[in-house]
């Protein structure tokens, strides 16, 4: 008997977000770099997109499926005081809850119907991936949060990046910007910078807390080189990247009690800049 492929994708789906909060979010997100590296090189070798759009963007590892309802599934067992909020780098394996791991099963389920609707509708004009884990984290906020929705935040210059580590965020961008802009060109690959962003992100799992996150810059920056073929334009792109995240992640992380992924949601506000004006 042959199974529908939207109820294989849904079912598929489920079991990706049930399987990311088993081994938790920030895990589940470093092997959606690793297997988002290997796709994109099976493709730049002439293979095809299957492992790319099935592993390390579909319903095992994408991260708005995976990462996403891991990050639901970990607010879900902090609500229900079983774990501290935020422990995004912790398998949920260990609290054996059943609820919890249904949490991230329906999360990775609307994930993808999500992520569906909005490729048909804005994925033209967006990424839609980014889109959805912005939509996930809000949901998530909404329903699993017991602190106000902006957390602690008093005062409108607490948005604002602090000006003493301004200038240092801007040359860290700048530059990687351009590196990443390079490695796009040269690939022809905007998704290679992005997975090795990502799963060097394995340094932070391991106890790394400043390790940087840049995978939001890689990213943009690697889109608008491909697009324009301009280095300089792909680096000035990262640096208005970092900036939005970091007045994002000062309005939605300032003491809240859920995980809010403000690297996506920049890379989500980039997209709808980056793609109408370059293509």
């Amino acid at each position: 008997m042959e199974l529908d492929n939207s109820i294989v994708m849904l079912i598929s789906s489920f079991a990706g977000g049930m399987l990311a909060a088993i081994i938790g979010a920030l895990p589940a997100l470093i092997l959606s770099g690793l297997f988002i590296v290997i796709g994109v090189v099976i493709t730049l070798a002439g293979g095809p997109a299957d492992f790319l759009n099935i592993v390390g963007l579909g319903p095992f590892f994408g991260p708005h499926i995976s990462w996403a309802a891991g990050l639901a599934a970990t607010a879900y067992a902090g609500r229900k005081g079983l774990i501290d909020n935020n422990a995004i780098t912790t398998p949920l394996i260990g609290l054996q809850s059943v609820p919890v791991i249904l949490v991230g099963g329906l999360f990775g389920t609307g994930a993808y119907l999500v992520n569906e609707i909005l490729t048909r509708f804005i994925g033209a004009y967006s990424i839609p991936i980014a889109v959805t884990v912005f939509l996930s984290c809000l949901v998530t906020r909404i329903f699993f949060s017991r602190t106000k929705f902006f957390g602690k935040l008093e005062r409108f210059e607490q948005i604002l990046p602090k000006k003493e580590t301004l200038l240092f965020y801007i040359i860290i961008s700048l530059f990687f910007g351009f590196l990443s802009g390079l490695l796009s060109l040269k690939t022809g690959s905007p998704l290679i910078g992005f997975g090795l962003a990502l799963f060097a992100l394995i340094y932070l799992q391991a106890g790394q807390t400043n390790f940087p996150i840049l995978h939001n810059v890689a990213i943009i920056s690697g889109m608008v080189a491909v697009f324009t073929s301009n280095l300089y334009l792909a680096a000035l792109f990262g640096v208005i990247t970092m900036f939005f995240q970091e007045i994002l992640a000062n309005l939605l992380m300032s003491e809240a009690d859920t995980f809010w992924d403000t690297w996506a949601t920049s890379i989500a506000i980039m997209s709808f800049i980056v793609i109408p004006l370059f293509t």
